[in-house]
C-alpha cells in the first residue's frame, strides 16, 4: 500500500511541475522567443513559454525612426 501511495504522489508532483503552474508574482524578466524578445511576468512564465532568459527586468522597447522615403 505504501508503495502505491508513493508512486501516486511522485506522479502527481511530476505532472504538476510539467503542467506549467506558476505563481502570479510580478518580477519581470526579458526572454528570447524564436522570432522576438518578450517581457514575461516572472521566470516561471518565461520557462513555460519556452523562452530563453536574457535579463532581469522588462525588455527594452524597440523604436524605429520613420523611413525618409515614407511621407508623413
Amino acid at each position: 500500500m505504501r508503495k502505491i501511495l508513493l508512486t501516486i504522489s511522485v506522479f502527481c508532483c511530476t505532472s504538476l511541475a510539467q503542467a506549467g503552474i506558476c505563481t502570479r508574482e510580478y518580477m519581470p524578466v526579458c526572454g528570447q522567443l524564436p522570432q522576438h524578445t518578450q517581457t514575461f511576468s516572472n521566470r516561471c512564465m518565461m520557462n513555460d513559454a519556452g523562452a530563453s532568459w536574457l535579463s532581469d527586468g522588462e525588455c527594452p522597447s524597440v523604436h524605429t525612426a520613420p523611413h525618409a522615403d515614407v511621407p508623413n
